[in-house]
């Protein structure tokens, strides 16, 4: 049975929050909203920073329209991450994996103890011998639950923002469509996401200030060049909470190539409350990854 349930999404400049409502038997949007942290947020703040700044957003936002629930849910920016596709046994046992995991994370990443992270995997379908594993600190999802503790939430879910917002896309992209390029745009980075049978095949963050137009179709490309010549990807799609109108408009002039944006809330209907509210109408495509967050208990 659903309970009502909130998505929040942390980016590197502010905190987002989508909430759904079940009321008469079916699912409402009951609340939007965003608030800009007092600093910005990067992969080497501190536990102390991140919370206050978590605090004194959340504060905002409730003080315009309080919760109605109290489970929630998380996504966190990429940049809280590291990932990688490795090859596995997919006959090994739920321990066995997990040691081969931390394994592989030790290989790749060996600067840092795996055991001060917390690895998720998702595999890359039945034929394929290969996984993606996202490891994220746990001092990160420790100051997450001190969060939700100090506010009386229950967490349920933490999960990376660009996956958040892919969950979205099977049942956003056109029937009968399953290959698709995906990117997410955020501030400091953006992401790029191949996607095979609904199913992320290639994943590959690019940090910095290298989120112009050009270069973001450039590597599209590149990457598609190189390692999928022979796939049909022939739509795109994007958002992030860094996407403005401006950026797609010229992707999609200058470039030959149509990017879709992702609007989250064509799936559920809007209160009528917030159905004028500027960012279901305008900015839609900055709240895919909250909106898939909220929506993971439907």
């Amino acid at each position: 049975m659903f309970v009502n349930h909130a998505g929040f999404s942390i980016s590197s400049r502010k905190l987002q929050l989508v909430e759904i409502d079940f009321n008469d038997g079916r699912f409402l949007i009951e609340n939007i909203d965003e608030e800009p942290f007092p600093f910005e947020i990067d992969a080497q703040i501190s536990s102390s920073k991140l919370l206050t700044a978590l605090q004194d957003a959340y504060d905002k936002i409730i003080a315009r329209k309080n919760l109605k629930t109290d489970i929630v849910s998380f996504a966190l920016p990429a940049f809280f991450f590291k990932s990688a596709k490795i090859p596995y046994d997919p006959n090994l046992i739920s321990k066995d994996l997990e040691t081969h995991l931390k394994w592989e994370f030790g290989v790749l990443f060996p600067n840092d103890n795996p055991d001060d992270f917390v690895i998720d995997k998702f595999t890359l379908g039945d034929e394929s011998n290969e996984l993606f594993f996202f490891a994220v600190e746990r001092k990160i999802l420790q100051t997450i639950h001190k969060f939700c503790f100090r506010n009386n939430l229950l967490l349920k879910y933490v999960d990376n923002s660009v996956i958040a917002g892919l969950i979205l896309l099977p049942y956003l992209s056109e029937p009968g469509k399953k290959n698709y390029v995906s990117v997410f745009l955020n501030k400091n980075y953006f992401a790029v996401t191949f996607v095979k049978n609904h199913v992320p095949v290639f994943y590959k963050v690019f940090t910095g200030n290298e989120g112009s137009k050009e270069h973001i179709y450039n590597v599209v490309n590149e990457l598609k060049a190189k390692h999928f010549e022979k796939t049909d990807f022939s739509d795109y799609y994007i958002f992030g909470d860094g996407l403005q109108q401006n950026i797609i408009e010229e992707l999609n002039r200058e470039n030959g190539v149509y990017f879709n944006t992702v609007n989250p809330f064509k799936l559920l209907k809007l209160n009528q409350r917030i159905k004028d509210n500027a960012f279901a109408t305008q900015s839609y495509f900055n709240f895919a990854a909250p909106t898939g967050m909220a929506m993971r208990l439907i």
